[in-house]
């Protein structure tokens, strides 16, 4: 029979062996969103195309990691870019360190068929993979942006911008840097009044120490001109503002005002007309 303390140890190295069981598929396999959307691997010089992939949701990645030659003595190992199949600009790039042998692009709101072009390296072995994160909104035609903004880090004030249908959202996304010991992003979304410092605040982003690297803030029943308010301490920031436009637009009051006079003389007339007829009836 073991004692007390043995059985102690027996158990701790249980549940120790059992955490690293655990541990293995959360630091390799993807989560349940994150599903994969093309899958390259091969050895020895790498340039070209790959074959066309789509994307359909608004937050995707791209996963990679190589091994260099022997004596490859260049100033960027691994390259490549991401275009759009049927042309345009390049979206993302990549262009490696020679300390750098793998990592992870973060791409938000490109929509569409995409292919990767590499250009010439000395490689020994690669693999690249594209994710997209299913949990993410899917971009269909009702909605439509209405702004994006983008900045680096510090304390600004975003631009107006003006939404006129009552259903609307805001999708963000940041980029981090491993010199940052704090990563934080807070966004206050404020309608536009006039008067600065009064206005009504409809909304806030709050991301603490990376908690999440995006996300998205759903906004009802609220529509006009409006602007952020930014606190970040990250490299980069991109927040996309769109508007549902199968919602129900925005009425400027001005119109109001019409429709309840013309109400108003509708109604007069209607019980002018039924006091007439109770009057012959009588």
């Amino acid at each position: 029979m073991l004692d007390l303390g043995k059985k102690k140890t027996v158990v701790s190295l249980l549940m120790l062996g059992l955490l690293v069981l655990t541990l293995i598929p959360c630091t390799f396999g993807a989560s349940e969103y994150w599903v994969e959307v093309l899958n390259l691997s091969g050895q020895g010089t790498t340039f070209g195309n790959s074959s066309p992939f789509r994307i359909d949701h608004v937050e995707w990645r791209i996963k990679w990691v190589y091994t260099t030659l022997p004596c490859w003595d260049w100033d960027h190992d691994f390259s490549f870019q991401v275009d759009p199949h049927d042309g345009g600009s390049p979206i993302a790039s990549i262009s490696s360190q020679p300390d750098e042998r793998n990592g992870t692009l973060d791409i938000v709101y490109h929509i569409g068929e995409f292919h990767l072009s590499f250009s010439p390296c000395g490689i020994k072995n690669w693999t690249v993979i594209v994710e997209q994160n299913t949990d993410s909104p899917i971009q269909t035609e009702n909605w439509v942006p209405v702004a994006t903004l983008t900045g680096p880090g510090g304390i600004s004030s975003t631009d107006t911008f003006t939404v006129e249908h009552n259903d609307w959202r805001i999708l963000w996304a940041v980029e981090l840097d491993n010199e940052t010991e704090w990563p934080l992003l807070q966004a206050y979304i404020f309608r536009q009044t006039g008067f600065k410092g009064s206005e009504q605040r409809v909304g806030s982003i709050q991301m603490f120490v990376n908690e999440q690297t995006s996300g998205i803030l759903k906004v009802y029943n609220q529509s006009g001109t409006f602007y952020i308010d930014v606190n970040a301490s990250i490299e980069n920031y991109t927040i996309v503002v769109e508007q549902n436009i199968d919602s129900i637009p925005e009425f400027s009051s001005i119109i109001f005002v019409p429709i309840l006079l013309v109400s108003a003389v509708i109604g007069i007339i209607i019980r002018i007309r039924l006091k007439r007829r109770i009057n012959e009836d009588i």
